[in-house]
């Protein structure tokens, strides 16, 4: 699966991820509205996206459970993220990463990664 790492600087960036800010459908699923803020990387894939700033995941989503797990596993190859507040919905895919989950409020859960 391509993920191609972009932030808002970049010449194609609005091409590449104006159809996620703009989806209902994601702020739906994720309970999460996505912002092109300063300073975040972002990782894209045909139907996956998420946001990195400082460590922290700031947005998250993917169509199913493959992608999420190819997103978590290039934002881990880049040494990119330790941690975050992400969607409920794609538990599985943190946990099978090797992440460690706990609840945060109802749609949400904080997420921790060390490295072993």
């Amino acid at each position: 699966m391509n993920i191609v790492r972009t932030n808002r600087n970049e010449a194609d960036f609005y091409r590449l991820l104006g159809p996620y800010f703009g989806s209902r459908r994601i702020e739906k699923e994720t309970r999460d509205r996505f912002y092109d803020d300063p300073g975040k990387t972002w990782y894209v894939t045909s139907g996956g996206v998420a946001s990195v700033l400082g460590g922290s995941i700031r947005n998250f989503w993917a169509e199913d459970n493959a992608r999420a797990k190819a997103l978590l596993a290039a934002m881990l190859e880049d040494g990119a993220v330790t941690g975050g507040i992400v969607p409920r919905l794609h538990e599985d895919a943190f946990a099978e990463m090797g992440f460690s989950t706990a609840p945060h409020r109802k749609n949400f859960l904080e997420v921790y990664y060390e490295k072993h």
